[in-house]
C-alpha cells in the first residue's frame, strides 16, 4: 500500500542555513530563532557541529565524515544521524536544500 511520495535528504545534499535564523551558543548548545516566526530550536553540541558545517559547501556525507572523525562514532551511524537531522532543519524551514532531495515511496 502506498502512503504517499517522502522527500528525503540525500548524502550529497549540499544545503545552506537559511538567511534571517540567528545563531546563540548556550554552554555547549546552540539556540536558533528564525526571524519569521516565535519559535526557538535547541541544538545539542553535536547537532551544532553540524550547524556549523551546512555552510553551502560541505555535503552531507562530507558532514557527517567530519563528525564521525570528531566524536569517534561509527560513520554510518553519524550518517543516518546527520540526514534525519537535516530533514529536521529543512522541514523546520532552517536550512535550504533545493535540488537536494529525491523521492522515495512512504
Amino acid at each position: 500500500m502506498r502512503l504517499g511520495r517522502v522527500l528525503a535528504v540525500t548524502p550529497d545534499a549540499v544545503p545552506t542555513r537559511r538567511e534571517g535564523v540567528s545563531a546563540h551558543s548556550l554552554d555547549e548548545d546552540l539556540v536558533l530563532y528564525p526571524d519569521w516566526g516565535d519559535q526557538a530550536f535547541l541544538l545539542n553540541a553535536t547537532a551544532a557541529r553540524v550547524w556549523q558545517l551546512l555552510d553551502g559547501r560541505t555535503s552531507l556525507l562530507a558532514a557527517s565524515t567530519r563528525i564521525a572523525d570528531e566524536y569517534g562514532v561509527d560513520p554510518d551511524e553519524a550518517l543516518g544521524d546527520v540526514l534525519e537531522l537535516a530533514e529536521y532543519l529543512r522541514d523546520a524551514g532552517l536550512i535550504l536544500t533545493d535540488g537536494c532531495v529525491r523521492g522515495v515511496e512512504a
